[in-house]
């Protein structure tokens, strides 16, 4: 770069790079050299001494850019170890990081956050061998586990199941694809649910089912006024009142009261605006 054409940002730039003792948060769009600046801070870091290149951490979100880093930063290494501006001590610093590079922190965040769950897999309640999925083999390890849960939570005859078959009766929904992303949802997000009791609460009380029976004795009252003659709303009470006491001989809290419910006619009637 000619003296001339000095960036307007190169007092940041050199803060970035000697200002080591410093927190820094940098701001720039794409194609401004923040990685150059990056690259200028960990070089930095390793010829003052500040830091040897396994202390340090630099993470990218991609593997092509961890990938690039780690070959700009060992270059960038190779270029000093050839000169002979460096002293003594520097120069065996650089000799050093450029034996460390292979095995430095310059990676994705995933790859850091596997590197510390390998060496420390006790600590984080895992298993000491840890091996990686790739997306494929998650989806399908995920398919595997969402199979044998409907055979076994949805293919019993516990609350949950009867409740999920009663609501198949009713056509209200399709258990495979309404629930299939609540898994999905959970599974990606287990890390906000730990801890969190899914337990089932009981059985779910047939309300709709009760309130038919408990209404038979206001449709006998109902019956006891009705004047001789044509009456178009006699017949449709005497009609909810025999569905009501075949609920009652069905009982109203049994699971056989839903299919009842959903293949009957609607309870309620009009007869015209007047």
């Amino acid at each position: 770069m000619t003296a001339d054409r000095v960036p307007l940002d190169a007092g940041a730039r050199e803060r970035i790079r000697t200002e080591l003792g410093q927190t820094l948060v940098v701001e720039a769009g794409a194609g401004t050299g923040k990685t150059h600046s990056l690259i200028d801070r960990i070089v930095s870091l390793v010829v003052r001494g500040e830091a040897s290149l396994d202390r340090i951490a630099a993470i990218t979100f991609t593997r092509s850019a961890a990938a690039e880093l780690r070959d700009r930063v060992r270059s960038r290494l190779e270029e000093l170890s050839r000169s002979d501006t460096l002293g003594n001590e520097e120069g065996e610093r650089v000799g050093r990081a450029l034996e460390e590079v292979d095995y430095a922190a310059l990676q994705t965040i995933d790859s850091f956050a596997l590197s510390i769950l390998r060496e420390r897999p006790l600590e984080a309640g895992l298993p000491p061998v840890i091996t990686p999925l790739d997306e494929v083999e998650a989806v399908l390890a995920f398919d595997e586990e969402w199979a044998a849960w409907l055979d076994t939570d949805l293919g019993g005859d516990g609350p949950f199941a009867r409740a999920v078959a009663g609501a198949v009766r009713l056509g209200l929904w399709n258990p495979v694809t309404s629930l299939r992303p609540i898994a999905s949802s959970f599974h990606e997000n287990r890390d906000l649910i730990e801890g969190v009791s899914f337990a089932v609460a009981g059985e779910v009380p047939r309300i709709a089912a009760r309130r038919v029976v408990d209404a038979i004795p206001e449709l006998h009252t109902l019956l006891d006024h009705a004047p001789d003659g044509d009456d178009r709303l006699e017949p449709h009470v005497r009609s909810v009142l025999a569905f009501a006491e075949e609920l009652q001989a069905e009982s109203p809290d049994s699971d056989g009261a839903t299919p009842m419910l959903a293949e009957r006619p609607r309870l309620k009637t009009t007869s015209g605006r007047k």
